[in-house]
């Protein structure tokens, strides 16, 4: 996506099979993880013509979609050592 160069830091496209105990998957197939330097610049990435073109060849393709906007926070937890953190 070259188009997009300078909006998007980071773009990442994963397609695999969860094999994970807990089966939480709900059937999800792909993750598109997508970094941004702002919230505006997200807003400026959805109508832009790089993502539109992007996701009507990728979105008609999957079964179901799922988006997820946030910005991401370090958490800090103290924790014994009989307590597992997820």
């Amino acid at each position: 996506m070259e188009e997009a160069k300078g909006l998007v830091k980071h773009m990442l496209l994963v397609r695999g099979r969860d094999v994970s105990i807990e089966n939480l998957h709900q059937g999800f197939t792909h993750v598109l993880e997508t970094t941004f330097e702002s919230i505006e610049g997200i807003a400026q990435y959805l109508p832009h013509l790089a993502h539109v073109e992007f996701s009507k060849q990728f979105v008609p393709q999957l079964e179901k979609v799922l988006v997820v906007n946030f910005k991401p926070t370090i958490v800090h937890k103290q924790y014994s050592a009989d307590v597992m953190l997820i």
